[in-house]
C-alpha cells in the first residue's frame, strides 16, 4: 500500500481542481506559468494530511475485505496519523461512505482504484488523480462509473455540473474507450465531512460527459495549439492563483468613471444626495435604465471582492464581517412533512403543486386554520433544517458582532482556502 504523497505529485495544467477556472478563462493558465508556486498554508497542509490518511486507511480496509488481510491495528494507525478527533472522525466517515454508500458493502466483480491518475491521452493532458473510483454493473444491467472527491474544507461544494468531477469522469471514460469499453452513466460524489450532509451525489449522463469533454478540449486547443490566452472575468476569478497579476480582473474590480451617470452632491455622511425620481429628465431616466443591468452585475462583483478581502485578513476600514442569518429548507423526506401538515388540517392541494410549496405559503394556510405564529414557528422546527449563515459584510456601525479570527471566518464563510487537489 504505497501511495505517492500528495505533496510529491505532479499537477496537470488542465487538472481537475482548477477546471472551473481554466475551462472558462484559458488566460489563467498562461499567467500561472509566470508566478512562483504557492507555499502551502497551515490549512492546506492539514487538508493534505487528511487526504493521505484517507487514502492509506481506505486501501487497508478494502484489502481486508478482499483477501481477509488483518484489520488489526487500523483504528490505532488512524489515531496515530490524524491531527485531532475531528480528522479521525473524517477518515472513519470517508471509509464508511465508500464502503456502504458507494460500494454497497461488497466489492466482488468491481474494478476500483485510489488516487489513480487518468488523462485523456499522453498528448492531451486533461485529468489528474481521482481520490476514488469504481466501475460495476448496477441492478438494471447498466455499466456504472462512480467517482468520488474528498474535500477537507468547510465551503459548501456545488455538486451539480461540478467540473472537477467532470474532468475525472471524462478522463476515465477516455481510458475505457481507448480499451474498447464504455459506461452507461456516471455517479459523481463529494465527501465533505465538515459540511452537512457530509456526502452529495449527482448523476452525469453520457450527453453531459460529451458536453464536458467538448468544453475541456476547446480549452486545451486554445492553450496548447492556438497558444493565445483568452481572459474572462467572473466568480471563478476569486479562486485563481494569478488573480493579483491579471489586468482583466483588476480592471473589472476597479470603479469606472463612466458609471457616474448623474451629477450629485456628496453629503457629510459621504453618500450622494440623489435627486427625487420624479424630477429626473427623460434623458436621465434612459441613462439609468440602460446601465441598470451592468451596474447590478458590477456591484455583485464588488461585494464578492470585498468579502474576499476580509477572508484573507485584509479588512476595509468602516466595514466589518458578521455571520449572516441562515435559511431553512424542508427536510429531505417531504412525505413526512406532508403527513404532519395533513395532521394539522391542511389538504394535499395546500401542500403540493407538483412539488412541495414554499414555507411561506404553508405557514399562511396554518395561520388561516387558527394556528398562532409562535406555534407555527415551533412546529416548523420539526419540518425544516436550518443551514448556518455565511459571511456578511456590513458597515461598522451596523448590528452584529464582528468576526475577528480568520479560523472563525473559515468556519462560517462561503469561501475556503483549505480546498486542495
Amino acid at each position: 500500500m504505497v501511495h505517492k504523497k500528495h505533496t510529491e505529485r505532479t499537477h496537470e495544467e488542465l487538472g481537475g481542481s482548477s477546471a472551473a477556472i481554466w475551462s472558462v478563462c484559458t488566460g489563467s493558465v498562461f499567467l500561472k506559468r509566470t508566478i512562483p508556486q504557492q507555499e502551502p498554508t497551515e490549512h492546506t497542509q492539514k487538508g493534505t494530511r487528511a487526504h493521505e490518511a484517507c487514502d492509506y486507511a481506505l486501501e487497508w480496509f478494502l484489502q481486508h475485505k478482499i483477501d481477509g488481510r488483518s484489520k488489526e491495528g487500523l483504528t490505532k494507525w488512524i489515531e496515530d496519523n490524524t491531527d485531532d478527533h475531528e480528522m479521525f472522525e473524517s477518515v472513519i466517515g470517508y471509509i464508511t461512505f465508500i464502503w456502504v454508500d458507494v460500494l454497497k458493502s461488497y466489492i466482488t466483480d468491481k474494478s476500483w482504484g485510489i488516487e489513480d491518475k487518468f488523462t485523456y491521452s499522453d498528448n492531451i493532458r486533461i485529468g489528474g488523480p481521482t481520490d476514488f473510483w469504481t466501475i460495476y454493473i448496477d441492478n438494471k444491467g447498466k455499466r456504472v462509473l462512480h467517482v468520488v472527491d474528498y474535500k477537507n474544507g468547510r465551503t459548501e461544494v456545488d455538486i451539480i455540473k461540478n467540473k472537477q468531477l467532470g474532468v475525472y469522469a471524462t478522463a476515465i471514460r477516455e481510458y475505457l474507450l481507448q480499451n474498447g469499453k464504455d459506461i452507461d452513466y456516471v455517479l459523481a460524489s463529494v465527501y465533505q465531512p465538515k459540511s452537512s450532509p457530509p456526502n452529495k451525489t449527482t448523476t452525469f449522463k453520457l450527453n453531459q460527459l460529451d458536453s464536458f469533454k467538448k468544453q475541456f478540449l476547446s480549452a486545451h486547443r486554445k492553450v496548447y495549439i492556438e497558444k493565445k490566452p483568452k481572459f474572462k472575468t467572473g466568480s471563478h476569478c476569486l479562486w485563481c492563483h494569478a488573480q493579483s497579476i491579471c489586468k482583466d480582473y483588476n480592471k473589472s474590480a476597479s470603479l469606472q468613471s463612466d458609471l457616474m451617470i448623474l451629477e450629485s452632491e456628496i453629503e457629510d455622511n459621504g453618500l450622494p444626495n440623489l435627486p427625487e425620481v420624479g424630477t429626473l429628465s427623460n434623458e436621465d431616466l434612459y441613462k439609468i435604465y440602460k446601465v441598470t443591468k451592468p451596474i447590478t452585475e458590477y456591484l455583485k462583483k464588488v461585494n464578492a471582492h470585498i468579502k474576499s478581502l476580509f477572508i484573507v485578513n485584509k479588512p476595509i476600514a468602516g466595514l466589518k464581517a458578521i455571520q449572516a442569518i441562515g435559511r431553512s429548507n424542508w427536510i429531505e423526506d417531504t412525505d413526512i412533512v406532508a403527513t404532519k401538515l395533513v395532521d394539522k388540517g391542511l389538504t394535499l392541494d395546500q401542500i403540493f403543486n407538483q412539488k412541495i410549496k414554499g414555507q411561506g405559503v404553508v405557514k399562511a394556510h396554518l395561520k388561516d386554520l387558527g394556528m398562532k405564529p409562535k406555534d407555527i414557528e415551533e412546529y416548523f422546527g420539526q419540518l425544516t433544517l436550518k443551514k448556518p449563515g455565511g459571511i456578511k459584510v456590513v458597515e461598522e456601525s451596523a448590528k452584529g458582532e464582528p468576526i475577528v479570527n480568520f479560523d472563525e471566518m473559515i468556519l462560517l464563510g462561503n469561501i475556503d482556502e483549505t480546498e486542495i487537489d
